[in-house]
């Protein structure tokens, strides 16, 4: 773990943030990739299978473009924690209508700390940012998608009020006939 220089701070995302965000994408998106295939009832992707996938489908490059897209929009919101050196950590959130109950929610679309920046209160303090812009914005409620196997962050959003509502579940594809 590292520590700061300096006092931890918020700014705007930027074009030269672009080769941090690609490595935090790809360990973010490996990460999730090994949980879903798992869920999926197969074995954890390998290293080398996941890196086919990322790169066949450009996701990472996805969702970069994503990331600097919501930079413009007033719909979005995009900061970048850092200390005197260095970007730590990285939220992102956006404004959506609810299918169903047909009002305006705050959306917590990405949360990140790099790994040896973690359990210094960063992503709480990112997430104040968002909740905050939330508020402004005047949202009816937030939510968040979070995979059930990342404790860590389940711990954070419970801490910060959110409950669970739903469950997306996933299972092995049905079996073929011989």
């Amino acid at each position: 773990r590292r520590r700061m220089t300096g006092p931890l701070r918020l700014r705007l995302l930027r074009s030269d943030d672009a080769s941090v965000m690609r490595v935090w994408i790809a360990e973010y998106l490996t990460e999730h990739l090994r949980w879903w295939s798992e869920s999926l009832g197969e074995a954890p992707w390998s290293d080398e299978r996941i890196q086919e996938h990322l790169d066949a489908h450009d996701l990472v490059g996805v969702h970069w473009r994503d990331l600097e897209r919501a930079r413009e929009s007033t719909e979005c919101f995009v900061r970048v924690a850092c200390d005197a050196e260095r970007p730590m950590g990285v939220v992102s959130a956006e404004l959506r209508l609810d299918r169903y109950l047909k009002v305006q929610m705050g959306v917590i679309a990405w949360v990140y700390v790099a790994p040896e920046d973690r359990r210094q209160g960063i992503a709480n303090r990112l997430l104040e940012a968002a909740e905050g812009w939330m508020t402004w914005k005047d949202v009816a409620g937030r939510e968040l998608f979070v995979t059930h196997a990342n404790a860590p962050a389940l711990e954070a959003y419970r801490k910060r009020g959110f409950r669970l509502v739903d469950d997306r579940m996933l299972g092995p594809p049905p079996r073929q006939e011989d």
